[in-house]
């Protein structure tokens, strides 16, 4: 999961240098999950039926095939990135919110 777009994306955003490997480990794995359900919920509105169709062939196919569901995505969804970017902004956004709202 590493080497996925939204665990790269999230390490930039976020700037969590301060904790630990591990941390950092558990930490981006929960928020990628996060943005990956809102990024399929997102692409799933974008595509057509056709696509859709394909899609939903390759995520049945394999759990691990990261890679190959981001090339589909990239090469499918003209915006992909931008989306990507934004629901990651978001998350980001809702934690500091969050962690402000819990200082107080």
């Amino acid at each position: 999961m590493e080497d996925s777009l939204v665990y790269k994306n999230l390490l930039e955003v976020l700037n969590l240098d301060n904790l630990s490997d591990s941390q950092k480990t558990m930490l981006l794995d929960k928020m990628v999950d996060v943005v990956n359900q809102r990024l399929l919920i997102r692409v799933m509105d974008e595509l057509p039926e056709d696509q859709k169709v394909v899609f939903e062939k390759i995520l049945e196919k394999d759990e691990d095939n990261i890679k190959e569901v981001e090339n589909f995505l990239i090469t499918s969804v003209p915006n992909f990135l931008d989306i990507m970017s934004e629901e990651t902004v978001k998350l980001k956004d809702e934690i500091i919110n969050h962690l402000g709202k819990n200082k107080k």
